[in-house]
């Protein structure tokens, strides 16, 4: 649901609510608020049974899985947490260079943008900090989580695959994806 459409049902609930404080009692309202409160607490109560019920089955499905929730949600977190770790420790580790060194307080007017001819003005924004943010930290940041992704991910594979939780299994994972991304390098330089 979209911000408009919760904004739209709270209002409605709004107008329910003052339509029915007019028509009901006060020994009414009482009585359905609580009503209302019992309903919450026993939904409550089934949504915390079902998802320790969940939480049980999906251990049974993976014994061997040292991590909560599922394998794939955890490869997701995973890209997500690394992605954005890795961007900010880059974007620092260029920025405090350029700031020790003075690029930082540079003035600059305008940049040009060649693709569309168009002259876009950060008047107190450096270029230095556009450059540092850029493409080349999003691809650094982009390639490596997206490397510790598929590594939590073929570790779990591996995990139900041969069943069993050893040494052996993050080796293998570890031997594929350099090999994987080795490929993927040569691949790139070549073309």
């Amino acid at each position: 649901m979209s911000l408009m459409n919760l904004d739209f049902f709270e209002n409605f609930i709004e107008s329910i609510a003052q339509v029915m404080s007019r028509a009901l009692t006060d020994e009414e309202t009482e009585k359905l608020l609580t009503s209302f409160q019992t309903l919450q607490s026993r939904l409550k109560h089934l949504s915390t049974e079902n998802l320790k019920r969940l939480e049980a089955e999906s251990h049974a499905l993976r014994p061997y899985c040292k991590h909560k929730g599922s394998c794939s949600g955890n490869a997701l977190r995973g890209l997500v947490k690394a992605f954005l770790t890795l961007y900010v420790v880059k974007y620092g580790l260029s920025f405090f260079p350029a700031l020790i060194m003075g690029q930082v307080w540079k003035k600059w007017g305008c940049i040009t943008n060649t693709a569309y001819s168009d002259t876009v003005s950060f008047p107190h924004s450096p270029r230095i900090l556009l450059k540092i943010g850029g493409r080349d930290t999003i691809s650094f940041s982009l390639f490596l989580s997206v490397f510790i992704s598929s590594y939590k991910g073929s570790l779990c594979l591996l995990r139900k695959l041969r069943n069993c939780d050893d040494y052996l299994n993050p080796f293998i994972a570890g031997v594929l994806l350099v090999e994987a991304s080795t490929l993927t390098v040569t691949v790139v330089v070549e073309s």
